[in-house]
């Protein structure tokens, strides 16, 4: 046997070993047999040397095929030159595609993927209204497949694994284009359960219907992906759900919209990890979306500081930032893993008046009018829980305003609502403390000194 390249092949006739840079592996052993597949090669060969090639990879199936293939009676298929096959591909169980230079071009099934087989291209064109890389909906068990570079043009689709009997496909590529179709999964059928383990993924689509990653009703889509990104002056969706679950890690995510679910159909749900994510974000109908994007930090700052939390943001990545207080009634104290927040207890501020007064919250005033008694009126604002205190000097003593629709809780007695209510002193030195129990509106006397007059 003559010595090949290290991203060759061992080009026995029977059982052997191919490995192309470490990328895929087919280990044989002796029950495994290899069918060669060349442009130079011709349907009526048989396949079994790399000078009897078959011309295309559907005689080549046919061959392994009619051989019975099993978990004890594997095949391989291979082909190690870089020409271009155009035709469609369905795939047998335990018969390995492994074309690591090929150019296929699919015309409208496109490769049709077997249980417990791997497929290896180089590139992959798909036309509009074309399937790419499907498992049909009987397959159960996993199949493998890497195509360095797929390109879908009109409403061509990439990965879609229609399987409802539990099967699972492995999906592996450097740049996956689509124009109007779907990447991978689907946005009109059910689909199985999806690896993925890609590079990039381009929306180019002139139409808005182009989708990255798609999943209705059911099945899920799991793995990593470098990036998913508009190409040119395209628009179209990064992730478009109704139903499913969708668990990917994706490095740079931007497309007009980033993500779209809708849980109408059942359970929709979305685990996103995305260091960047741009576009609109759209949640409806009970479907969750448990996206988190890596927080924007300030200006020249490498990490997070002494008190700093990452605060979301809508439409926008989180942000790291301190908290504040806008008013300065709260004390915020930062430090090394640590936030230590402290109110003041409200004080009551005293002031002696001799003239009709507007109070203010958490004041006391000290009546001493001259001729009658001291008019204090209740201020138009109030949160709850503030006060106003009211003590009598001079022996005019003093009566309590109030504006439209306030009223004033006296034991069992309550003011009459609004303008007309009052509570007014009867001797010198009677006082009284209200506590606002109603925003604006209603108060409660906490105590008092004296024989108040309720109207």
């Amino acid at each position: 046997m003559a010595s090949t390249p290290a991203n060759s092949a061992n080009l026995n006739s029977g059982a052997g070993t191919v490995i192309w840079d470490g990328v895929a592996t087919l280990s044989t052993n002796t029950q495994q047999h290899i069918y060669y597949v060349a442009k130079s090669g011709i349907d009526t060969n048989t396949g079994l040397n790399i000078n009897t090639a078959t011309l295309t990879f559907g005689h080549a199936i046919a061959l392994a095929s009619a051989q019975t293939p099993s978990s004890s009676n594997l095949f391989s298929i291979v082909c190690l030159d870089d020409g271009v096959y155009t035709e469609d591909i369905v795939g047998v169980s335990y018969v390995d595609i492994y074309a690591p230079n090929a150019n296929l071009v699919a015309t409208t099934t496109g490769l049709t993927v077997a249980d417990n087989a791997n497929y290896t291209f180089k590139t992959m064109s798909v036309p509009t209204g074309s399937s790419g890389i499907v498992k049909s909906s009987a397959q159960s068990a996993a199949s493998w497949v890497f195509i360095a570079e797929i390109t879908c043009a009109g409403t061509g689709a990439g990965f879609s694994n229609l399987s409802t009997a539990g099967g699972v496909m492995l999906c592996e590529w450097k740049t996956l284009t689509v124009t109007n179709g779907t990447a991978i999964g689907s946005v009109v059928s059910t689909t199985g359960h999806t690896h993925v383990r890609g590079g990039d993924i381009y929306i180019s689509g002139s139409a808005g219907t182009a989708v990255g990653l798609g999943k209705v009703t059911s099945g899920s889509i799991v793995g990593h992906i470098d990036h998913i990104l508009l190409q040119g002056s395209g628009t179209g969706t990064a992730i478009h759900m109704v139903g499913g679950l969708i668990d990917v890690t994706v490095n740079t995510l931007n497309a007009t919209t980033a993500y779209n679910l809708n849980g109408v159909t059942g359970s929709t749900i979305l685990n996103l990890f995305c260091n960047d994510l741009t576009g609109t974000e759209t949640v409806t109908n009970g479907a969750f979306g448990n996206v988190w994007t890596v927080p924007t930090f300030p200006a020249n700052q490498a990490g997070m500081l002494n008190g700093q939390l990452v605060i979301g943001s809508t439409g926008a990545n989180p942000a790291v930032a301190t908290m504040t207080s806008s008013a300065g009634s709260i004390t915020i104290t930062n430090g090394a893993g640590t936030i230590n927040l402290e109110t003041a207890a409200a004080t009551t501020t005293w002031t002696l008046v001799t003239a009709n007064t507007a109070a203010s919250v958490n004041s006391g005033y000290i009546t001493n009018k001259a001729a009658t008694a001291c008019v204090i009126t209740l201020p138009a604002t109030a949160a709850v829980g503030q006060i106003i205190e009211v003590c009598g000097l001079g022996a005019t003593g003093w009566s309590i305003a109030q504006n439209a629709n306030q009223y004033i809780n006296f034991g069992s007695q309550v003011t009459t609502t609004g303008i007309g209510g009052s509570l007014a002193s009867t001797l010198t030195n009677d006082a009284v403390k209200l506590l606002c129990t109603t925003t604006n509106n209603g108060f409660t006397v906490l105590s008092s000194i004296g024989n108040l007059t309720v109207k």
